[in-house]
């Protein structure tokens, strides 16, 4: 569970969408709306960097700047119903080809829980009622669709006017990649989870790699009491000269020091941002890793998963392995990474945590549907500047 208070972005002035898009709290599942919150353009950032992400930089358009990416987002809304199902977002690439990405309401937890705080600091709502909220998504003012690109909010509302409430000069900066062909890693790569998935791009993380970071997301469990510790993941992302297809290869891990650690939570320092950006700096100067960049964070949840007291399965000695884990993300880690890893939909979360036998486990989580779901990746054995 991360937090960040010092880091090194600098934030920008959120654009507003027109027609807004809002969240509908309410008490029970189809319960009164207790509250509403703003679907804002910092919201949309992650969906947009996940379209960009799966419909450009992995089809063969690495070069492709975040902030030329225009996108329209269509609710999906069922008839005789207002809230969406779904919201769709859809694009164009280079050559005029139309894509389009789906997410569910789910990608705006993070913007019901915001209401849920928000409402409950205000006395709005009582602690023990915040537990029973449900939320919906809806598309405010009989609005038809909404233009989200990274210089402006464009909106052709119902009455078939046009609004330009917010404009900036973005600065375009593609994404430093590699050029490396892909299959020579899969020929010898060692698969962890579910590598099928095509909408999970592919992740390599050298044997090394793997074991360093683990062994610093375990460090704290030698404090008494426990607290959490990590490592930050660095390699490059590679473009394949034969598919298009984009990946990141993850060969060294350099810990997080001078953070302020509990039991259940990592805080990276002013200090600890000081030393890995010294380090990152020195790396990204040097001829054979100036493709280095942060892919992501590795971190321990040195503790057993909750209630362990309280877990009762019959047939737990006839189990292979225990599905109860403490290798799960928090809101805080989805918080974290929301801040640090902004328009960075590679960004990569790793946790090694325990089952509820004691046992050691871990697992690899990527941006999808605006939050950290679950992914595979491979296991190679080792990573150098010509890429074998």
């Amino acid at each position: 569970m991360l937090r960040s208070r010092a880091g090194g972005g600098r934030s920008v002035a959120p654009a507003r969408i027109q027609p807004p898009f809002c969240v509908l709290l309410r008490l029970g599942q189809d319960g009164p709306v207790v509250g509403r919150e703003l679907i804002t353009e910092a919201d949309w950032a992650p969906l947009r960097s996940e379209v960009w992400m799966s419909a450009l930089l992995r089809r063969g358009f690495p070069d492709f700047a975040f902030e030329d990416l225009a996108a329209v987002v269509q609710p999906v809304i069922p008839t005789g119903d207002t809230r969406c199902r779904q919201v769709s977002l859809l694009t164009t690439d280079p050559t005029g080809r139309a894509l389009r990405v789906d997410f569910s309401i789910y990608a705006f937890e993070g913007v019901a829980r915001r209401a849920v705080a928000r409402l409950t600091k205000a006395g709005a709502l009582a602690q023990e009622e915040s537990a029973k909220c449900y939320y919906n998504v809806v598309v405010a003012d009989g609005g038809e669709a909404a233009m989200v690109d990274g210089g402006e909010a464009q909106v052709k509302n119902a009455a078939g006017g046009e609004e330009k409430p917010f404009q900036v000069a973005p600065r375009r900066q593609p994404v430093v990649h590699l050029k490396k062909p892909i299959s020579a890693l899969l020929a010898r790569a060692q698969p962890v989870g579910d590598v099928k998935d095509k909408a999970a791009y592919p992740v390599f993380i050298t044997a090394a790699a793997f074991d360093k970071a683990e062994r610093m997301a375990r460090r704290g469990a030698a404090v008494r009491p426990p607290t959490e510790s990590g490592a930050v993941l660095v390699g490059p992302l590679c473009s394949c000269p034969d598919t298009g297809e984009l990946f990141a290869v993850v060969y060294d891990a350099l810990e997080v020091t001078d953070a302020e650690a509990t039991c259940a939570s990592l805080g990276y320092t002013g200090e600890t941002w000081r030393r890995i950006q010294t380090v990152m700096g020195a790396r990204q100067q040097a001829p054979d890793s100036r493709g280095d960049r942060i892919l992501g964070e590795a971190h321990g949840h040195n503790f057993l998963p909750p209630h362990r007291e309280d877990i009762t399965c019959n047939e737990c000695s006839q189990r292979e392995s225990c599905t109860i884990t403490s290798a799960l993300v928090s809101s805080l880690d989805v918080a974290f990474h929301h801040a640090v890893f902004a328009r960075q939909p590679w960004q990569l979360c790793q946790i090694f945590g325990h089952d509820a036998r004691g046992g050691r486990v871990h697992a690899l989580f990527g941006q999808r549907d605006g939050g950290l779901l679950s992914r595979g990746f491979y296991i190679i054995p080792e990573w150098n500047c010509n890429g074998r």
